[in-house]
């Protein structure tokens, strides 16, 4: 059996405000979420370990939710799989995943808000 190769994302939060955030590694087996609604404030930065495949890429679907109070919250969903550039492992770590309000974002109605 040969060893599972694992590597680092980083994801970081350079906006002003925290985010939740949930990944999911596409190489595992299962539905089973590498980091599930956690609390990413702004500013800061989380590493995960995800598993690459057996050329070297990685395959990951992110969502990410702004944490508000009164106005509208957004909501961004992305999925990094071959070809996509940020799939290649190099020196066994992925391109950083970061968020930007100039990302494609949608508003997540206040019912659906994963926090009090």
């Amino acid at each position: 059996m040969l060893p599972i190769a694992m590597v680092t994302l980083d994801v970081t939060n350079e906006e002003d405000f925290d985010i939740f955030i949930w990944i999911r590694d596409l190489n595992t087996v299962g539905r089973v979420f590498t980091v599930d609604g956690a609390r990413l404030n702004q500013d800061s930065q989380l590493s995960v370990q995800l598993q690459e495949d057996g050329n070297g890429k990685v395959s990951y679907h992110w969502a990410a939710e702004q944490i508000v109070d009164e106005k509208p919250a957004y909501h961004w969903v992305g999925l990094v799989k071959p070809s996509d550039p940020a799939a290649v492992v190099t020196a066994d770590e992925v391109p950083t995943l970061d968020f930007s309000d100039t990302k494609k974002a949608v508003v997540l109605p206040y019912m659906f808000r994963p926090y009090p």
